[in-house]
């Protein structure tokens, strides 16, 4: 049960709106949190601050602060997912963007969402999809026509929002149904001057884009190894892959070829750490028979999210070996190998690797054998680009360094070099859907489309 839901900015911890639900924590309160606790930067300690008997919890999302307040003793696990589910609401009103620009300009949106969100403390309606029914962003069509439609959906709001499946209204029409699935893994690794790996951790998640019509019902088995062990997995067949119709996910033996060769580095098994998922999978289903069945929402969403920290089960991508030699003072040579240790079937794109130099370095001469290179002096990196990166190839870059010589040399501290990419039809977990089906009343035949992306933003990181 929470008191009150304030936006306040990030830099000085000015108040930009609040919303009072219960009267019990006062404005003045939520003010003097924003000057001693954001202002003075003690967020960055803990997500949770108690002043004057009332605890904050908050969440950053951009220059912003989204802070709930209370007096009791709430469930606090409760709050930061009722936050983090506002935080995606208002960011979808806005326009994929949330900060304090667009909180002025939209204040008036702003305190409608929170009022359908919250009645009395107590979390009411968080999606999306349902509130764009009656939060209208452009106001009431000019249409008659428009109008009834709009007030014929409206007459079901009320089974939507508190029937079993709130997250998706009634009367949903396609012309064409289709169903978009993407296993997207951003990996983490630290590897040794020699290539081997001292550290890898995979985080996963599975986003689901449903074009679907009516109420169906979907059922996704992956090959995770608690899942493999509860059913045989030779029952079903694997599923599509990038610009291929799953016409094979969910039968026996049929197996597209973009899957096929998304196979090649996938696992039969895969022992994830953590499953997390969306608020439409039936978890009683789940745990009975470690299928996961779902009434899909309509739109974009996060079916699941993993994770994988056992760095024996995780597949590099890359091995990058460097070599560091400085015969003199002025004077520094560096060899860096780049292998690409997945099918040759595949290819890396926009693979991206930065080069340190020492802070003394005036000129650099570079070699490579593939893609280009640019010395980037503002920040002491040297910067090797490669398009496309076909698998099972390597590529070498040769650097010549010249440095000034200064009084007191010091010795040169090695930052490790860091690696972007992104690798389609690629899963350094070997997470695979086994299957993937679709059940309507209709008996309509959906089009299924299953892709898979692994991808680093910069905590891929060798020594030197």
């Amino acid at each position: 049960m929470l008191s009150c839901v304030a936006l306040m900015e990030a830099n000085q911890g000015r108040l930009l709106a609040w919303r009072d639900f219960r009267g019990d924590v006062s404005r003045l309160a939520l003010v003097d949190f924003g000057q001693r606790i954001i202002r003075t930067r003690e967020t960055e300690v803990c997500p949770i601050a108690t002043r004057a008997g009332s605890s904050f919890l908050f969440v950053r999302e951009g220059d912003i602060f989204i802070v709930a307040s209370t007096r009791l003793n709430a469930n606090s696990l409760m709050a930061f997912e009722f936050l983090n589910a506002l935080v995606h609401t208002i960011r979808q009103y806005f326009g994929g963007v949330l900060n304090s620009d667009k909180v002025r300009l939209g204040y008036t949106l702003l305190y409608a969402i929170l009022d359908e969100a919250m009645d009395y403390g107590y979390p009411q309606v968080t999606s999306y999809n349902l509130l764009k029914d009656f939060i209208l962003e452009k106001g009431m069509p000019k249409d008659p026509r428009a109008i009834l439609a709009l007030r014929e959906k409206q007459k079901n709001l009320t089974l939507d929002v508190t029937g079993a499946v709130a997250w998706r209204r009634q009367g949903i029409a396609y012309k064409k149904n289709e169903l978009f699935l993407d296993t997207i893994e951003n990996v983490s690794a630290l590897l040794t001057p020699s290539g081997e790996m001292l550290f890898g951790e995979v985080s996963g998640r599975i986003v689901m884009k449903s074009q679907l019509s009516g109420m169906p019902e979907c059922k996704l088995g992956l090959n995770d190894k608690i899942l493999m062990e509860q059913s045989d997995a030779s029952a079903y067949g694997g599923g599509a892959g990038v610009g291929g119709v799953a016409s094979g996910v969910g039968g026996p033996g049929e197996v597209s070829r973009p899957q096929a060769v998304a196979n090649l580095g996938s696992k039969r098994e895969v022992a994830l750490d953590s499953l997390k998922f969306h608020q439409c999978v039936r978890l009683k289903h789940f745990e009975a028979t470690k299928e996961i069945m779902f009434v899909p929402p309509d739109g974009e969403f996060d079916l699941v999210q993993y994770r994988l920290t056992e760095s024996g089960q995780v597949k590099l991508p890359f091995k990058v070996v460097p070599a560091y030699h400085q015969p003199g003072r002025t004077r520094a040579e560096m060899t860096v190998k780049v292998r690409a240790d997945y099918p040759p079937a595949l290819a890396g794109y926009s693979v991206r690797i930065e080069i340190p130099v020492p802070k003394t370095t005036s000129a650099v001469k570079t070699e490579q054998t593939a893609g280009k290179s640019k010395y980037d002096k503002a920040r002491c990196v040297v910067v090797w680009k490669i398009s496309e990166f076909p698998g099972m190839t390597e590529a070498t870059f040769n650097m010549g360094v010249s440095m000034l010589s200064t009084v007191a040399d010091k010795a040169w501290e090695k930052p490790p070099i860091k690696l972007t990419f992104s690798i389609p039809m690629f899963t350094s977990s070997g997470m695979r859907v086994r299957f993937l089906k679709v059940f309507e009343k209709s008996g309509y035949a959906p089009t299924k489309w299953v892709r898979y992306l692994t991808q680093s933003s910069g905590n891929y990181e060798c020594r030197i």
